[in-house]
């Protein structure tokens, strides 16, 4: 159980905090709570305070009765107040306020005379300070969320599809569109710590279609990972009926009704997650008491549908659910912001891009990791060769229905890539080429039998993938590759069908694509690694000057598999060239 307490780590995670909201020394600043607050996050916020520099007065509010039917929970709209003209005179008075009350100040009814004179607010969630330190804030985080909420006031419409049967249309004119990033600077603004997600508030009769929390998806209200689907039927905003013959769907239904209010069906605001440091999982590492949730509404990439008041559609209600989904898809005005497609290698699968996949979700991108025919759960083709497994990409690019595409393909899955390019240039818009080539060996046949003869005679041995994987990714290797990535290769290799592994070489060696360089018209980024004997770097900086535009970049004392060997910096250089070429 983790214990709460003053640490020194901690002041200094609220300092750096209410530093990045312009706290300076001479500020007055006020510390807000009620006598159900977490006491040692109270503390954490005054010492913190205090060593910035700060006059720092506390007010401490008595914790109103329950007027509610059943426990609040989560609503941002705290009535500890209870409109108190000298609290709120005191507050609005301030440089700067730390929120600390139990359900926070958001929505709270005092809110708009609280900024209306200047005050700027920071609503610390109700979280043990290891969760706030985990989710401290991050101004990079800043840019990518107000890109989104750009987006959003832009956007007439809003559709949310899942595998799981989600299909949600949302109208957006006349929204209200919102966002945080963990802290404010600006005078009369209020933001959430932890924070990082774009949100908007629909005006009144524009939601309607099916949502569908899955298994693993979340109901925060609960604290709970669902166990079985729910299914919710949505008609002009508000919920209609809750399917589902088990426990999760009763809560619903139990907790729904219990309000006896009809606004409580109705949605709140809709939105999206962009937190890196946010995590899905995170609520299995803690007790209930030690975890107030706000973390999982801002993971990269959930798309988050919450009930309850909506103050644009005109609705009041403390009734509340906030629902993380996971897995969707979500488009504003038909149209995907970038749809981004992994391609792996020979031996690979999309098991090989955990770290990249994360990143790019969580700086706004859909991210859809493939595996190639015969890998993983995906059938083999037949005949095995590169353009039907061109077709096959294809396929995949069709379904996601995307309208921009950026494809990453490495070694292997960057051959398939110029092959897709040489296909269908139309349906592509964009390439990350890393530890490939525009073909494979030297001309003639001779070649290519020796070297299918050299990879071939170990498994004719029978000595089988999961011997042959630590040596293959050993050979790959640069002098500074990761452990941990060089661990995950292995594993991945392991598991790689001999037929599939056999077919795929046997394709590759075919490979050309080199007439059809000067025809790529697309932004393009080529990786290389220093140390890569298998796409050496020459034939790769040849290969970016053969591309119209295309970037190119060798990473230092780096082999064959970058993205493993060298995450971070992989995927910095990929989020750098899609924030230049595909901004979201």
């Amino acid at each position: 159980m983790l214990q709460e307490r003053i640490e020194a780590k901690w002041i200094d995670c609220f300092a750096e905090t209410f530093a990045l909201c312009g706290v300076k020394a001479g500020d007055v600043a006020a510390v807000l709570s009620e006598t159900q607050s977490r006491p040692v996050n109270v503390e954490l916020a005054a010492l913190a305070l205090a060593r910035l520099g700060a006059s720092v007065f506390r007010i401490v509010l008595t914790s109103p009765r329950l007027s509610a039917p059943v426990p609040v929970r989560s609503t941002g709209a705290s009535d500890a107040i209870a409109r108190l003209g000298p609290v709120v005179q005191a507050l609005a008075g301030c440089t700067f306020v730390a929120d600390l009350t139990v359900e926070g100040l958001l929505h709270a009814p005092e809110l708009p005379e609280i900024l209306g004179q200047g005050a700027r607010v920071l609503m610390v969630s109700n979280e043990h300070p290891e969760v706030l330190e985990r989710c401290r804030p991050d101004p990079a985080l800043e840019p990518r969320v107000k890109a989104g909420m750009k987006r959003l006031r832009a956007a007439k419409s809003m559709q949310v599809t899942s595998v799981a049967g989600t299909d949600l249309h949302i109208n957006l004119e006349n929204a209200r569109v919102g966002g945080g990033w963990g802290y404010t600077a600006r005078a009369g603004t209020i933001s959430h710590w932890p924070g990082g997600l774009c949100l908007a508030f629909p005006a009144a009769g524009s939601v309607n279609g099916t949502l569908v929390m899955n298994e693993g998806d979340v109901n925060l209200t609960f604290k709970r990972y669902l166990e079985k689907p729910v299914v919710l039927t949505i008609e002009n905003d508000y919920v209609t009926d809750i399917g589902g013959d088990h426990l999760d769907a009763d809560l619903m239904r139990g907790y729904f009704a219990a309000w006896g209010d009809q606004e409580a069906y109705a949605v709140s605001h809709v939105g999206w997650g962009m937190n890196p440091a946010a995590r899905w999982d995170s609520m299995a590492f803690y007790d209930k008491r030690d975890f107030n949730g706000t973390e999982l509404r801002a993971f990269g990439g959930n798309f988050l549908y919450s009930t309850g008041a909506n103050e644009v559609a005109g609705r009041h209600t403390l009734g509340h659910f906030d629902l993380p989904l996971r897995n969707c898809t979500v488009m504003l005005d038909g149209d995907l912001v970038v749809d981004t497609g992994v391609l792996h290698g020979v031996g690979g699968g999309k098991e090989a891009w955990p770290t990249t996949i994360a990143a790019l979700v969580a700086a706004g991108y859909r991210a859809v990791a493939w595996d190639m025919p015969g890998y993983g759960g995906s059938a083999m083709i037949d005949p095995y060769d590169n353009a039907g497994l061109a077709r096959a990409f294809e396929t995949l690019v069709d379904d996601t229905g995307a309208h921009r595409n950026v494809i990453l393909g490495h070694s292997m899955g960057g051959m398939v890539a110029q092959e897709a390019m040489a296909q269908f240039p139309d349906k592509l818009h964009g390439l990350i080429l890393s530890g490939t080539s525009p073909a494979f060996g030297k001309p003639g046949g001779d070649w290519q039998r020796q070297f299918l003869q050299s990879r071939f005679a170990p498994l004719d041995a029978g000595r089988g993938m999961a011997g042959l994987a630590p040596e293959l990714v050993a050979a790959m290797i640069g002098r500074d590759a990761e452990p941990d990535g060089v661990a995950l290769a292995r594993a991945v290799m392991s598991k790689v069908p001999e037929a599939t592994y056999r077919a795929a070489l046997s394709a590759i060696v075919s490979f050309d694509q080199r007439a059809n360089l000067a025809n790529i018209r697309v932004p393009t980024l080529c990786i290389a690694g220093e140390d890569d004997r298998n796409a050496v770097p020459e034939v790769m900086r040849k290969m970016a000057e053969r591309i119209a535009g295309a970037e190119y970049c060798c990473l230092p004392r780096i082999g064959h598999i970058a993205n493993l060997e060298a995450p971070e910096a992989f995927n910095t250089l990929a989020l750098e060239f899609l924030a230049k070429h595909f901004p979201n």
